[in-house]
């Protein structure tokens, strides 16, 4: 059975340029139209379930999207966003060298910014979290609502790259992908 991720809804940080990680911002008119949008595709699919991460933005792009399909929806911890240390809430006119650093995400897996998780770190949660999902949901439909980069780390693992690679998209906000649960074999 295939698994459905999708991005979150576009918020304020997002249209204003800042970095949010594990830091929040409310979902914009248009990440609430995108939720309903999803909603749609989701009724398509036949979407029984919905797991999010426990941050705000996720939690309110389910919410639309649970209600709007008449299902119920969980969060999980480990789908939370790669967390970017004290970068997260500051644009690119603040602290330039942390951007700088930010910049260099796709060429190694530590970045010198103070508190910010590897993306080996996100990989193991994403594993962790593919494997819980698997288990407990195995007989259902299932769509997972997360945020870009965590999105990203996914894809590179099931396209066997290394976590921090560039060569996996980032997600638009609300894009559904689809993963073949055998498919996506994550390493032990």
């Amino acid at each position: 059975m295939p698994i459905y991720f999708c991005r979150h809804g576009q918020t304020h940080w997002n249209q204003s340029g800042l970095i949010q990680g594990q830091l929040d911002s409310r979902l914009t008119d248009k990440g609430k139209a995108q939720a309903y949008a999803l909603a749609n595709k989701a009724k398509l699919i036949n979407i029984q379930f919905i797991v999010c991460s426990d941050l705000g933005r996720a939690i309110e792009t389910a919410t639309i999207v649970a209600k709007l399909i008449h299902c119920q929806f969980d969060t999980m911890l480990d789908i939370r966003e790669r967390h970017f240390g004290e970068l997260q809430s500051l644009s690119r006119k603040e602290r330039p060298q942390l951007w700088d650093e930010f910049d260099r995400k796709h060429s190694r897996d530590k970045l010198k910014i103070e508190g910010a998780e590897t993306a080996s770190q996100v990989a193991t949660r994403v594993v962790r979290a593919v494997k819980l999902i698997k288990q407990q949901y195995q007989h259902e439909n299932i769509l997972v609502v997360g945020h870009g980069e965590w999105l990203r780390v996914l894809l590179n693992i099931n396209n066997k790259l290394q976590p921090w690679s560039n060569l996996s998209h980032l997600p638009d906000n609300c894009e559904i992908i689809q993963i073949n649960d055998h498919a996506f074999l994550p390493a032990e």
